[in-house]
C-alpha cells in the first residue's frame, strides 16, 4: 500500500522523504519497510515453536542501524552541513518545504483533507518525531521487536528560539544537561513529557543516540556525520515533547487502502486498545505458527484462510512474531464473493469481482497490528480469501480475527471514521471504553 505513494516523479529527496515516512511502518523505523505449514506431530511442532520464539525476542544490536539505533537523518545529501544542520533543527527551508515538493502531502503535519486517512494527526509533531521504544531506551524496528515500553514524541530544536516559533506553543519546560561522549547536550522536556525528567529508559534513550550518532557513518553518503551531529548538538536542543506509557500507546497510523481504512499499532498486553479487542472480539479464522512461502517473483503467496467481516465488524491481523531471518510478511485480501462498489480511493465507480484482490499490504513485522474496516459493509457482510508470503521462508505466528466496532455506527459516514480516530490515535489521549 504505501509503495504506491512514492512513485517515480519523486526526486532524490523522495528517497529521505520516504525514509521519514515508513518509520512509522515499524514502530517508529528507518526503513520501510504469510500459508498453511500444518504441523503433524506435537513433539515437533512444540520444538519448532520454542526455537522460533527464541529467535524472534533476539536481544536489539543497539550498534546497528536496523537493531534498535535511532539517529537524526541528512536529509538533503545535496545541500551543505550547514544547510542539514538547519533543517535538522526545524529553521525553515523554503526550497525544501513539503508543500512546494509535494503538494498532494501537503496536510501531513496540519490540516483536514483526504490525507488524514493516511497519517495519524499527530497534532504536535510529523510522522518522524514518533518512536515506540523498549525498555531499554532501544527503537523499535525491523529487529527490534520487542514489546514497547514508551511511546515517545521527540525532536531537536534551535537554542536560539527566535528561529523555530514551535517554543512559542510549549506550556512548560524542563531543562537538563547530559554529557554524552564528550559532549555537552541539552535536553528540554516539554508539556507531556516534563514528569518524565528522570526518567532512565528515557535517559537510556538519549545516551543511546547521541553514543551511535557520533560513530554513525552513512552507507549511502560521504558527508561526515560525526560533525554534523555535534554541530547539532552545539546549536541545537534534544526536546522530548510527549512521553506515552504503554498502557496508552494507541494506533501509530491511520491510512487508507483502496476499499476500507487501515490502522496499525504494536501489539501491547497492557494496553487500551487490546482490552477493547478482547472484550469486542467475534470470530478467530487463524490462530497458529506456521511456515511462510518465501515470494520470488511475486507468485508464492500461499492462501491461509478465508475471513468474514460481518457489518459493524473490522478484520484484525496480529503478526505476533517473527524472525530476524524474515523480520516482516506480506499479505493481500482477495475478495470471494466480489465487491459491488466503488472505490473511494480510485472514485471511478469500479467493483472488485469474485477472485481479485481488494488489497496488498506489505512489511508487517512482528509484534504489529493490522486493522482493516471496509468502508461500506452493510447486508451480510464480505468475505475475503488471506494469501500470506514473506521476503524469506521461516517461521510466523498469525492471529486473524474480527472485532465487533458498534451496533449503530454507519459504517460509510465520516462520523464513524472520526469515532475511530479518537479512539485508536492520540486525538483522544483518554480511554473512551
Amino acid at each position: 500500500m504505501f509503495e504506491k505513494m512514492f512513485t517515480t516523479k519523486m526526486s532524490s529527496d523522495g528517497r529521505e522523504l520516504r525514509l521519514r515516512f515508513t518509520k512509522i511502518r515499524t514502530g517508529s523505523n528507518k526503513r520501510a519497510k504469510i500459508m498453511s505449514a500444518v504441523m503433524s506431530v506435537v513433539v515437533i511442532f512444540t520444538t519448532v515453536c520454542a526455537a522460533i520464539a527464541a529467535s524472534a525476542m533476539d536481544t536489539a544490536d543497539y550498534g546497528s542501524e536496523y537493531g534498535g539505533a535511532m539517529y537524526t537523518l541528512y536529509a538533503y545529501p545535496q545541500e551543505d552541513m550547514e544547510y542539514n544542520v538547519n533543517d535538522a533543527l526545524g529553521i525553515y527551508n523554503e526550497k525544501h518545504s513539503l508543500a512546494l515538493l509535494y503538494p498532494e502531502l501537503s496536510s501531513i503535519r496540519y490540516g483536514y483533507n483526504l490525507f488524514e486517512r493516511y497519517f495519524t494527526p499527530l497534532l504536535e509533531s510529523s510522522l518522524d518525531d514518533y518512536y515506540l521504544i523498549d525498555s531499554e531506551g532501544g527503537m523499535l524496528d525491523f529487529y527490534n521487536r520487542q514489546e514497547p515500553y514508551y511511546g515517545v514524541i521527540k525532536f531537536w530544536l534551535p537554542k536560539d528560539r527566535s528561529l523555530n516559533n514551535l517554543w512559542e506553543y510549549f506550556e512548560q519546560t524542563e531543562f537538563k544537561t547530559m554529557t554524552i561522549g564528550g559532549k555537552e547536550l541539552t535536553v528540554c522536556f516539554a508539556d507531556g513529557a516534563v514528569p518524565y525528567k528522570d526518567d532512565a529508559v528515557l535517559s537510556k534513550m538519549i545516551e543511546k543516540q547521541i553514543l551511535f550518532e557520533l560513530n554513525y557513518q552513512d552507507p549511502d553518503h560521504s558527508y561526515n556525520h560525526y560533525e554534523y551531529i555535534s554541530e547539532i548538538i552545539d546549536k541545537g536542543v534534544y526536546v522530548i515533547r510527549n512521553v506515552f506509557p504503554k498502557k496508552l500507546i494507541k494506533s501509530y497510523s491511520c491510512f487508507g487502502g483502496y476499499y476500507g481504512d487501515f490502522t496499525e499499532e504494536a501489539i501491547i498486553n497492557d494496553n487500551v486498545n487490546t482490552a477493547y479487542i478482547r472484550a469486542n472480539r467475534t470470530n478467530t479464522f487463524f490462530s497458529d505458527w506456521f511456515k511462510v512461502p518465501k515470494n520470488t517473483d511475486g507468485n508464492q503467496a500461499q492462501k491461509l484462510c478465508e475471513v468474514t467481516v460481518k457489518p459493524n465488524e473490522c478484520l484484525v491481523i496480529d503478526v505476533k512474531h517473527t524472525t530476524n531471518k524474515m523480520p516482516y510478511i506480506n499479505y493481500k485480501l482477495i475478495a470471494k464473493d466480489g465487491l459491488p462498489f466503488y472505490s473511494v480511493i480510485s472514485n471511478d465507480g469500479s467493483a472488485v469481482q469474485p477472485g481479485e484482490t481488494v488489497e496488498a499490504h506489505m512489511m508487517d513485522i512482528g509484534g504489529t497490528r493490522q486493522t482493516y474496516f471496509p468502508f461500506v459493509n452493510d447486508g451480510s457482510g464480505f468475505t475475503y480469501e488471506v494469501w500470506i508470503s514473506g521476503p524469506e521462508s521461516d517461521y510466523a505466528e498469525l492471529d486473524i480475527y474480527t472485532c465487533k466496532v458498534s451496533d449503530n455506527m454507519n459504517l460509510a459516514s465520516w462520523d464513524y471514521q472520526q469515532i475511530w480516530h479518537d479512539l485508536f490515535t492520540y486525538d483522544n489521549a483518554e480511554s473512551r471504553i
